[in-house]
Protein backbone atom coordinates (compact mmCIF):
# COMPACT_ATOMS: atom_id res chain seq x y z
CA UNK A 1 0.00 0.00 0.00
CA UNK A 2 1.28 3.54 -1.11
CA UNK A 3 -0.21 6.54 -0.90
CA UNK A 4 1.00 10.61 -0.49
CA UNK A 5 1.16 11.88 3.07
CA UNK A 6 -0.41 14.67 4.38
CA UNK A 7 2.00 17.42 4.69
CA UNK A 8 2.91 18.65 8.17
CA UNK A 9 6.31 17.61 9.33
CA UNK A 10 9.19 19.42 7.78
CA UNK A 11 12.32 17.54 9.24
CA UNK A 12 12.07 13.66 10.04
CA UNK A 13 15.14 11.40 11.32
CA UNK A 14 13.09 8.85 13.14
CA UNK A 15 9.71 7.63 13.12
CA UNK A 16 8.02 4.84 15.03
CA UNK A 17 4.87 2.45 15.42
CA UNK A 18 2.39 2.43 18.26
CA UNK A 19 2.02 -0.22 20.18
CA UNK A 20 -0.70 -1.53 17.88
CA UNK A 21 1.21 -0.88 14.67
CA UNK A 22 -1.79 0.68 13.45
CA UNK A 23 -0.37 4.49 13.93
CA UNK A 24 2.92 5.91 13.11
CA UNK A 25 4.67 8.37 15.42
CA UNK A 26 6.62 11.29 14.13
CA UNK A 27 8.30 13.96 16.31
CA UNK A 28 9.59 17.06 14.28
CA UNK A 29 12.15 19.52 15.51
CA UNK A 30 11.48 21.21 12.42
CA UNK A 31 8.11 22.49 13.38
CA UNK A 32 8.10 21.80 17.02
CA UNK A 33 5.25 19.09 16.68
CA UNK A 34 4.05 15.74 17.28
CA UNK A 35 2.41 14.16 14.42
CA UNK A 36 0.56 10.54 14.29
CA UNK A 37 -0.33 9.36 10.98
CA UNK A 38 -2.50 6.75 9.86
CA UNK A 39 -1.31 4.21 7.36
CA UNK A 40 -2.83 5.83 4.69
CA UNK A 41 -0.59 8.58 5.29
CA UNK A 42 -3.31 10.89 6.72
CA UNK A 43 -2.53 13.06 9.93
CA UNK A 44 -4.62 11.98 12.82
CA UNK A 45 -3.28 13.97 15.53
CA UNK A 46 -0.95 17.23 15.89
CA UNK A 47 0.89 17.54 19.80
CA UNK A 48 1.94 20.43 19.93
CA UNK A 49 4.31 22.21 23.02
CA UNK A 50 1.94 21.82 26.23
CA UNK A 51 4.50 24.39 27.36
CA UNK A 52 4.80 23.33 31.15
CA UNK A 53 8.76 23.31 32.57
CA UNK A 54 10.51 20.37 32.01
CA UNK A 55 7.77 18.66 30.22
CA UNK A 56 7.85 21.73 27.04
CA UNK A 57 9.24 20.69 24.02
CA UNK A 58 10.41 23.13 21.61
CA UNK A 59 12.06 20.95 19.09
CA UNK A 60 10.86 17.32 20.01
CA UNK A 61 12.87 14.29 17.86
CA UNK A 62 13.70 10.65 18.33
CA UNK A 63 10.93 9.14 19.17
CA UNK A 64 11.29 5.87 21.03
CA UNK A 65 8.57 3.12 22.11
CA UNK A 66 9.62 1.39 25.72
CA UNK A 67 6.99 -0.86 26.78
CA UNK A 68 3.84 0.83 26.84
CA UNK A 69 5.21 4.38 26.50
CA UNK A 70 7.05 6.62 24.61
CA UNK A 71 10.48 8.68 25.46
CA UNK A 72 10.95 11.79 23.29
CA UNK A 73 14.28 13.79 23.13
CA UNK A 74 13.02 17.45 23.97
CA UNK A 75 17.20 18.82 23.53
CA UNK A 76 20.35 17.36 22.94
CA UNK A 77 20.18 16.95 26.74
CA UNK A 78 16.11 16.69 27.55
CA UNK A 79 13.99 13.75 27.36
CA UNK A 80 10.14 13.57 28.02
CA UNK A 81 8.82 10.42 28.75
CA UNK A 82 4.63 10.09 27.26
CA UNK A 83 2.32 8.01 27.99
CA UNK A 84 0.07 5.64 25.60
CA UNK A 85 -2.15 8.45 24.78
CA UNK A 86 1.21 10.51 23.83
CA UNK A 87 0.91 12.48 27.00
CA UNK A 88 3.64 14.00 28.64
CA UNK A 89 4.15 12.93 32.28
CA UNK A 90 7.88 13.40 33.38
CA UNK A 91 10.89 14.50 32.31
CA UNK A 92 14.67 13.41 32.19
CA UNK A 93 18.05 14.72 31.79
CA UNK A 94 21.34 14.12 30.34
CA UNK A 95 22.75 17.06 32.37
CA UNK A 96 23.90 16.08 36.18
CA UNK A 97 24.79 18.15 39.29
CA UNK A 98 27.41 17.36 40.94
CA UNK A 99 25.57 16.18 43.79
CA UNK A 100 23.82 13.46 41.52
CA UNK A 101 26.49 12.72 39.72
CA UNK A 102 29.81 13.81 41.42
CA UNK A 103 32.35 12.54 38.18
CA UNK A 104 30.17 13.91 35.24
CA UNK A 105 28.12 17.13 34.22
CA UNK A 106 26.47 15.93 30.93
CA UNK A 107 26.44 13.81 28.06
CA UNK A 108 26.49 14.74 24.24
CA UNK A 109 24.73 12.73 22.56
CA UNK A 110 25.51 12.15 18.12
CA UNK A 111 23.95 8.96 17.35
CA UNK A 112 21.06 7.36 19.97
CA UNK A 113 19.62 4.06 20.43
CA UNK A 114 17.35 3.13 23.89
CA UNK A 115 16.80 -0.70 25.33
CA UNK A 116 14.56 -1.90 28.00
CA UNK A 117 16.62 -0.38 30.67
CA UNK A 118 19.28 1.84 29.25
CA UNK A 119 19.90 4.75 27.42
CA UNK A 120 23.02 4.27 24.60
CA UNK A 121 24.73 7.31 22.61
CA UNK A 122 27.40 7.68 20.60
CA UNK A 123 28.88 11.24 22.09
CA UNK A 124 31.45 12.65 24.37
CA UNK A 125 31.07 13.64 27.93
CA UNK A 126 31.83 16.41 29.98
CA UNK A 127 33.04 16.45 33.25
CA UNK A 128 32.71 18.03 36.68
CA UNK A 129 35.43 20.02 36.31
CA UNK A 130 34.65 21.29 32.23
CA UNK A 131 36.64 18.89 30.60
CA UNK A 132 35.71 16.64 28.16
CA UNK A 133 36.24 13.13 26.99
CA UNK A 134 36.99 11.49 23.92
CA UNK A 135 33.67 9.96 21.88
CA UNK A 136 32.75 6.83 22.65
CA UNK A 137 29.70 4.62 23.29
CA UNK A 138 28.13 5.63 26.31
CA UNK A 139 25.42 3.71 28.61
CA UNK A 140 22.71 5.59 30.53
CA UNK A 141 20.38 4.14 32.87
CA UNK A 142 16.91 5.25 31.69
CA UNK A 143 15.97 8.16 33.92
CA UNK A 144 19.50 7.64 35.98
CA UNK A 145 22.40 9.73 36.31
CA UNK A 146 24.93 7.98 36.21
CA UNK A 147 26.99 7.14 32.84
CA UNK A 148 30.00 4.86 31.50
CA UNK A 149 32.02 3.86 28.56
CA UNK A 150 31.05 1.20 26.78
CA UNK A 151 33.82 1.21 23.89
CA UNK A 152 35.99 4.56 22.21
CA UNK A 153 35.57 5.61 19.02
CA UNK A 154 37.86 6.32 16.81
CA UNK A 155 39.66 9.76 16.33
CA UNK A 156 39.27 9.21 11.87
CA UNK A 157 36.79 11.84 11.56
CA UNK A 158 35.68 10.74 8.38
CA UNK A 159 33.74 7.87 9.95
CA UNK A 160 32.82 9.87 13.04
CA UNK A 161 30.81 12.16 10.25
CA UNK A 162 28.48 9.39 9.84
CA UNK A 163 27.76 9.27 13.12
CA UNK A 164 26.07 12.80 13.13
CA UNK A 165 23.01 12.00 10.76
CA UNK A 166 20.68 10.00 13.49
CA UNK A 167 19.64 7.63 14.18
CA UNK A 168 21.12 4.99 12.72
CA UNK A 169 24.06 3.64 13.87
CA UNK A 170 23.49 2.02 16.55
CA UNK A 171 20.80 -0.28 17.98
CA UNK A 172 19.82 -1.51 21.45
CA UNK A 173 18.22 -4.97 21.60
CA UNK A 174 17.71 -5.99 25.11
CA UNK A 175 20.94 -5.25 26.98
CA UNK A 176 22.95 -6.10 23.79
CA UNK A 177 23.99 -3.11 21.80
CA UNK A 178 25.13 -3.18 18.20
CA UNK A 179 27.28 -0.38 16.36
CA UNK A 180 27.15 0.06 12.44
CA UNK A 181 30.66 0.91 12.46
CA UNK A 182 32.06 2.96 9.58
CA UNK A 183 35.88 2.42 9.17
CA UNK A 184 37.67 2.17 5.91
CA UNK A 185 36.02 -1.19 6.25
CA UNK A 186 32.28 -1.02 7.18
CA UNK A 187 31.05 -3.47 10.27
CA UNK A 188 28.44 -4.48 12.59
CA UNK A 189 29.78 -4.56 15.82
CA UNK A 190 28.30 -5.80 19.20
CA UNK A 191 29.73 -3.35 21.63
CA UNK A 192 28.14 -4.72 24.67
CA UNK A 193 28.02 -7.11 26.54
CA UNK A 194 31.25 -8.90 24.62
CA UNK A 195 32.83 -6.78 22.07
CA UNK A 196 32.82 -8.57 18.63
CA UNK A 197 32.10 -8.14 14.66
CA UNK A 198 29.02 -9.74 13.78
CA UNK A 199 28.45 -11.83 11.01
CA UNK A 200 30.29 -9.64 6.96
CA UNK A 201 28.37 -7.17 4.32
CA UNK A 202 27.90 -7.93 1.83
CA UNK A 203 31.03 -6.89 0.09
CA UNK A 204 29.24 -4.18 -2.01
CA UNK A 205 28.77 -2.23 1.00
CA UNK A 206 32.07 -3.35 3.10
CA UNK A 207 33.79 -0.07 1.69
CA UNK A 208 33.23 3.26 3.55
CA UNK A 209 32.41 6.03 0.29
CA UNK A 210 34.69 9.06 0.53
CA UNK A 211 31.51 12.17 0.86
CA UNK A 212 31.80 15.82 1.23
CA UNK A 213 32.53 17.01 4.61
CA UNK A 214 29.81 16.93 7.23
CA UNK A 215 28.94 20.63 7.64
CA UNK A 216 25.96 22.86 7.62
CA UNK A 217 27.01 24.65 4.20
CA UNK A 218 28.03 21.41 2.82
CA UNK A 219 24.93 19.21 4.10
CA UNK A 220 22.93 19.30 0.73
CA UNK A 221 26.10 18.16 -1.48
CA UNK A 222 26.88 15.32 0.99
CA UNK A 223 23.06 14.18 0.75
CA UNK A 224 23.99 14.45 -2.94
CA UNK A 225 26.62 12.39 -2.75
CA UNK A 226 24.88 9.42 -0.20
CA UNK A 227 22.47 9.28 -3.10
CA UNK A 228 25.05 7.77 -5.77
CA UNK A 229 27.10 5.85 -3.60
CA UNK A 230 26.74 2.24 -2.06
CA UNK A 231 26.13 2.96 1.42
CA UNK A 232 24.89 0.66 4.75
CA UNK A 233 22.47 3.28 6.16
CA UNK A 234 21.67 1.88 9.97
CA UNK A 235 20.59 -0.58 11.78
CA UNK A 236 17.74 -1.96 13.40
CA UNK A 237 16.54 -4.45 16.37
CA UNK A 238 13.79 -7.19 15.24
CA UNK A 239 14.20 -8.95 18.84
CA UNK A 240 17.53 -9.78 20.67
CA UNK A 241 18.78 -12.13 18.68
CA UNK A 242 18.43 -10.44 14.91
CA UNK A 243 18.84 -7.17 13.68
CA UNK A 244 18.08 -5.89 10.51
CA UNK A 245 20.97 -3.97 8.29
CA UNK A 246 19.22 -1.29 5.62
CA UNK A 247 21.66 0.00 3.07
CA UNK A 248 21.06 1.46 -0.72
CA UNK A 249 22.90 1.63 -4.09
CA UNK A 250 21.93 3.94 -6.83
CA UNK A 251 19.76 1.81 -8.93
CA UNK A 252 20.33 1.09 -12.71
CA UNK A 253 18.51 3.91 -14.67
CA UNK A 254 16.68 6.14 -11.86
CA UNK A 255 16.53 6.33 -8.43
CA UNK A 256 18.04 4.90 -5.45
CA UNK A 257 17.50 0.68 -4.68
CA UNK A 258 16.63 0.10 -1.27
CA UNK A 259 17.83 -3.58 0.75
CA UNK A 260 17.19 -5.07 3.93
CA UNK A 261 20.11 -7.53 4.86
CA UNK A 262 18.53 -9.23 8.58
CA UNK A 263 21.51 -10.61 10.26
CA UNK A 264 21.19 -13.38 13.27
CA UNK A 265 23.61 -12.57 15.60
CA UNK A 266 23.54 -15.83 17.45
CA UNK A 267 24.98 -17.55 14.27
CA UNK A 268 26.73 -14.26 12.84
CA UNK A 269 24.60 -15.31 9.61
CA UNK A 270 23.82 -12.10 7.12
CA UNK A 271 20.84 -13.36 5.24
CA UNK A 272 19.86 -12.87 1.37
CA UNK A 273 18.82 -8.99 0.66
CA UNK A 274 14.68 -7.70 1.27
CA UNK A 275 14.11 -5.11 -1.46
CA UNK A 276 12.29 -2.40 -0.26
CA UNK A 277 8.97 -0.87 -2.76
CA UNK A 278 10.71 2.67 -3.15
CA UNK A 279 12.80 4.32 -5.53
CA UNK A 280 12.75 7.00 -3.25
CA UNK A 281 16.61 8.90 -2.41
CA UNK A 282 15.78 9.56 1.25
CA UNK A 283 13.43 7.44 3.37
CA UNK A 284 12.75 6.79 6.95
CA UNK A 285 12.42 3.16 7.26
CA UNK A 286 10.43 1.83 10.02
CA UNK A 287 10.49 -1.58 10.84
CA UNK A 288 7.53 -3.49 13.21
CA UNK A 289 6.71 -7.24 13.60
CA UNK A 290 3.76 -6.96 11.57
CA UNK A 291 4.52 -4.69 8.96
CA UNK A 292 7.47 -1.80 7.83
CA UNK A 293 6.91 1.36 6.94
CA UNK A 294 8.50 3.89 4.54
CA UNK A 295 8.38 7.36 4.86
CA UNK A 296 9.83 9.07 1.36
CA UNK A 297 11.67 12.19 2.00
CA UNK A 298 11.20 14.60 -0.90
CA UNK A 299 13.79 16.99 -1.68
CA UNK A 300 15.66 19.19 0.83
CA UNK A 301 14.79 22.86 0.48
CA UNK A 302 17.32 24.13 2.79
CA UNK A 303 18.62 22.76 5.94
CA UNK A 304 15.92 22.67 8.14
CA UNK A 305 13.29 21.56 5.56
CA UNK A 306 12.68 18.86 3.42
CA UNK A 307 8.99 17.49 4.02
CA UNK A 308 7.78 13.69 3.87
CA UNK A 309 6.29 13.03 0.23
CA UNK A 310 4.54 9.84 0.47
CA UNK A 311 3.97 6.54 2.50
CA UNK A 312 4.50 2.88 1.41
CA UNK A 313 3.28 0.07 3.74
CA UNK A 314 3.97 -3.68 3.46
CA UNK A 315 3.84 -6.50 5.50
CA UNK A 316 6.89 -7.44 8.01
CA UNK A 317 9.12 -10.32 5.34
CA UNK A 318 10.13 -12.94 6.91
CA UNK A 319 13.39 -12.03 7.45
CA UNK A 320 15.10 -14.94 9.72
CA UNK A 321 18.12 -16.28 7.70
CA UNK A 322 17.99 -20.07 7.59
CA UNK A 323 21.41 -22.17 7.73
CA UNK A 324 23.98 -21.34 5.06
CA UNK A 325 22.15 -18.22 4.16
CA UNK A 326 25.28 -16.09 4.44
CA UNK A 327 25.00 -13.46 1.49
CA UNK A 328 28.13 -13.26 -0.27
CA UNK A 329 27.20 -12.11 -3.34
CA UNK A 330 26.64 -8.17 -4.25
CA UNK A 331 23.06 -7.73 -4.02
Amino acid sequence: MSAQIDAGPIWVTKAIFDQSEEQLVVADPGTGRIYVYGLDGRILRRIANPGRGNLEFEKPNLPFLIGDKFLIAASPYRWIWLNAALEPVSGWSLEWDGHLNPDYAALAPYDVAIGAKDLYAIGAIQKQDATWSDWGVFEVPLNGHTARQLVPISKDFAERSFYLNPPSNLAACGSSVYLLKMGETVSVEQVAPSPHTVGSLPPVFQKRPALPAFERDSLPLRKMAVRHAAVAEGLYCTDESHLLLLAHRPREGEGVQWLVYPIDVTRNQVGAAVELPTNAGEIVFVPGKKRWAILEKGEMKRVGIQPLSRIVVLPAPSTRPSAGAINRGTH
